[in-house]
């Protein structure tokens, strides 16, 4: 699912009415994101686990 599909299921809960096109075929048929989600999202927006493919248990990260 992508940030702008979250963003328009999140306003439609809370009694908006919500209207999201899609210029392509379907979802990320041109804007393909990584993904990275933290595992947080999916607990605060009641999102299903089933759509992820891989889940990342360490991560590190270098700054200049």
């Amino acid at each position: 699912m992508s940030p702008l599909t979250t963003t328009a299921r999140t306003i439609a809960k809370h009694g908006f009415n919500v209207i999201l096109v899609e210029k392509d075929k379907y979802p990320g048929e041109t804007n393909v994101c990584a993904g990275g989600v933290p595992i947080t999202t999916f607990e605060e927006t009641e999102l299903s686990k089933n759509i992820v493919e891989k889940e990342i248990k360490k991560g590190e990260y270098y700054y200049p």
